[in-house]
């Protein structure tokens, strides 16, 4: 593995976690994360990627739920673990230092911004030399949307399975392209599709109304975007008589398409730290 790009926020979110659990410190939780995946993939570099606070302003202008329960849960994480300030520091201040602490580059999103759009600019910006002897990609997040990013031979990503016991421990699960396809039938960029029908409830995306997660692989497997559905089912094209009645709502292809908006992942330079150096490692 050459290059790890990790969503700092959600491994954040996974330390206060095993803070619980363990009766610990979340710092301390992060930094023994980020140590465990530095043993385990031995990458070359590593880039961690923070929101960039005042929450996702621009989606939550679209969908105001918006990962409105992930922020207050992370709210009552830092009062119920007791995470203080240590020399006019805040738990976040702590975590982003910890991250700098251990040798990692770290990028913070522009206020109103999620590390997303920047972990998917960074990929995109390395895909392009990556794979061969340059080597990997590998994007570390909890957080399912990543998948949008996989590529073959280029992105992988890499999850984390929490501990239910002392017998089962935290263990990695790394996705490729050709795991996802095998599980889906279609390509992995199309994933935001899924997502905007199927909904997204942790993070409040409702999705579609009375399209569930097995409906909307077909929708994607058959049609591949939005647009693709809804000129079907203009046309007059058949679909089962629950998927029939979700499409002709006065409102599925608006809903559907503000979904679309808050799940998908935008590369955009300009969202990029000019301090960030994206070559790749020797």
């Amino acid at each position: 593995m050459s290059v790890l790009v990790v969503d700092g926020t959600n491994i954040a979110c996974t330390a206060h976690e095993a803070a619980k659990r363990r009766k610990t410190d979340a710092v301390e939780e992060f930094k023994r994360e980020l140590q465990r995946l530095q043993d385990l993939l031995h990458p070359k570099r590593c880039i961690v990627v923070f929101d960039g606070g005042r929450r996702a302003q621009g989606r939550q202008q679209v969908q105001a739920d918006y990962k409105q329960k992930r922020h207050e849960k992370m709210l009552m994480r830092n009062e119920r673990d007791g995470i203080k300030k240590r020399g006019g520091q805040g738990p976040g201040k702590m975590i982003i230092q910890a991250a700098k602490d251990f040798g990692a580059d770290v990028a913070l999103a522009p206020i109103g911004w999620e590390g997303d759009d920047v972990i998917a600019t960074i990929c995109g910006r390395m895909a392009v030399y990556a794979g061969g002897e340059a080597g990997l990609v590998a994007v570390v997040s909890n957080d399912s949307d990543m998948q949008q990013l996989l590529r073959k031979d280029k992105v992988v990503w890499v999850s984390q399975m929490p501990a239910k016991s002392q017998k089962y421990p935290d263990r990695i699960v790394l996705e490729t392209e050709e795991s996802f396809v095998a599980k889906y039938r279609f390509p992995p960029e199309q994933y935001a599709v899924f997502l905007a029908l199927a909904g997204k409830p942790e993070a409040g995306v409702k999705g579609l109304p009375g399209v569930g997660e097995k409906s909307a692989k077909k929708l994607v497997q058959r049609f591949g975007s939005v647009e693709s559905m809804f000129s079907a089912h203009q046309r007059g094209d058949s679909f089962s008589p629950q998927t029939l009645k979700a499409l002709s709502s006065p409102e599925a292809q608006n809903r559907v398409n503000q979904c679309m908006e808050v799940v998908k992942l935008s590369e955009n330079t300009d969202l990029l730290p000019p301090e960030l150096d994206l070559a790749w490692p020797n």
